[in-house]
């Protein structure tokens, strides 16, 4: 089973943004719907790190901010370390890091 991105869009303003909070940052309401982000996004910004956290074998570890056609914004690992801001990327499942033996997952983005 393919895992897609979701987000959530606010009932009492419409924003959309990821991941869900406990209120909507723009106007503060509780009440969203889940949204799916979408299959691409844009590469806003990136740093290259060096010195990584534990469990983190790739060097560097990209790590981008993302902007969805929706408006929703994402931070998370880039699969690629030749990226370029403006590039489209898309979203993948996968492994993030190894802490004692186990795998923790999420997604990060991969250029299309």
């Amino acid at each position: 089973m393919e895992k897609r991105i979701m987000g959530v869009k606010c009932k009492g303003c419409g924003k959309v943004f990821y991941p869900k909070r406990v209120c909507c940052p723009h106007c503060g309401k509780n009440v969203f719907e889940e949204v799916y982000l979408g299959d691409v996004c844009i590469l806003l910004t990136f740093t290259k790190l060096y010195a990584l956290p534990e469990g983190v074998e790739r060097v560097p570890l990209v790590l981008g901010i993302v902007k969805f056609a929706n408006g929703a914004t994402a931070v998370g690992q880039i699969t690629d370390e030749n990226v370029s801001i403006g590039m489209k990327l898309e979203p993948v499942w996968g492994s993030l890091r190894k802490i004692g033996g186990k795998e923790f997952y999420g997604f990060r983005f991969k250029p299309i």
